[in-house]
């Protein structure tokens, strides 16, 4: 072989070598790899590892007392939806199947004793006549327990935030289970609120309140974990954000402290109306600027860090280590292992929101 064209082919070969390992493992550029047997991470956002099934938005997550984290939902299969389950273990970083569960769960609290209560649909598909049922996570046996106890449900034909399903934890082992029902023949619609008793599996034969669209329940029922302060602390907080950044997504870190994703940015001080000569007025981001709220002191404070997602979830696995899960990116990203940072402006846009694809990656954000 002629030794200028052995020397422009091995060029070529390394070339190409090169170009698929910088693809492959931007990561090492963008957010770091989670290290469970670091035994004092730095502060900041963290790659955990994927997940063994693509959630579809309506699940439940729930910490367990042994620090292990439960997802509950249910993946895309066809014009049907699979139940599903796995497990987080935080001390190895990585996620385990367990059995599914018994209904389509999209609510879930602690209870007392250590398990878990699922609220859940019964029918899978959409459109279909469907009851809410409820169903009990053993962390011992790796079980679901179904109670048998179900009500009528409509819920999916609405998913505003006023007609959402809602489980919420009481005093002495009771639930508030809020739904929108259909009852009596003819079926009539309304919006009620049960109460479940989990130390002797009843549910009140009747709503203890009840309403037609609009109706709002009150605070002790509404509150099911997302937001640990006041209407008044809520509103205050969200004038101060949306006055520096516009709309913004949260997660809950603690009694004080919010974890803020803005939607209205591509990136810190830079809106999405504001480039390409506002092209994308209107538009929402995709790779969420990520801020913390102090509640008490009202201080938005810059992470410079991002979360490649519209939307997220999240649990706190310790004191001071959140776990935040999305699950959908635009089509044009072809490869999930991008650096959020470099990538344009113009891609940072959710430009058409029903054209995504589903992917599994999980973070931590570890904070002081």
């Amino acid at each position: 072989m002629n030794k200028k064209i052995k020397t422009s082919f091995l060029k070529l070969f390394f070339g190409i070598i090169c170009c698929f390992i910088v693809i492959n493992c931007s990561w090492a550029a963008g957010i770091p790899k989670y290290n469970p047997s670091d035994p004092n991470p730095k502060p900041g956002l963290y790659r955990v590892g994927d997940m063994n099934y693509e959630e579809n938005i309506m699940f439940c997550i729930s910490g367990l007392p042994d620090n292990r984290i439960l997802f509950a939902g249910y993946s895309p299969d066809n014009s049907f939806h699979k139940n599903n389950a796995e497990i987080f273990v935080s001390s190895t970083g990585k996620f385990q199947t367990i059995i599914d569960t018994n209904y389509m769960p999209y609510k879930c609290a602690l209870m007392d004793n250590g398990r878990v209560l699922l609220l859940g649909r019964s029918i899978r598909g959409l459109g279909l006549a469907t009851h809410s049922c409820l169903e009990i996570y053993d962390p011992k046996s790796d079980k679901f327990i179904d109670t048998h106890i179900c009500k009528n449900d409509r819920f999916f034909n609405s998913l505003g935030y006023k007609t959402n399903p809602s489980l919420s934890k009481l005093d002495n082992g009771k639930f508030t289970v809020y739904i929108r029902e259909m009852y009596g023949i003819p079926y009539t619609q309304r919006y009620a609120l049960y109460i479940y008793d989990s130390n002797n599996n009843t549910i009140t034969d009747e709503p203890i309140l009840e309403g037609e669209e609009g109706f709002v329940i009150p605070d002790v029922s509404s509150n099911d974990g997302t937001l640990p302060f006041s209407d008044a602390e809520y509103k205050t907080m969200k004038k101060n954000i949306e006055g520096r950044i516009g709309s913004f997504h949260h997660l809950v870190l603690n009694d004080e402290r919010i974890l803020i994703f803005a939607r209205d940015l591509v990136d810190y001080d830079v809106r999405v109306d504001s480039i390409e000569d506002g092209k994308y007025k209107g538009k929402k981001s995709w790779f969420s600027p990520m801020y913390e709220y102090n509640i008490k002191t009202q201080i938005l404070k810059p992470l410079y860090e991002y979360i490649p997602s519209a939307y997220s979830k999240g649990v706190s696995v310790n004191n001071n280590t959140y776990l935040i899960f999305y699950n959908s990116i635009p089509h044009e990203i072809h490869n999930t292992s991008f650096d959020s940072k470099k990538i344009p402006y113009g891609m940072r846009v959710n430009k058409t929101p029903d054209k995504t694809k589903r992917i599994k990656n999980t973070y931590f954000y570890i904070y002081k």
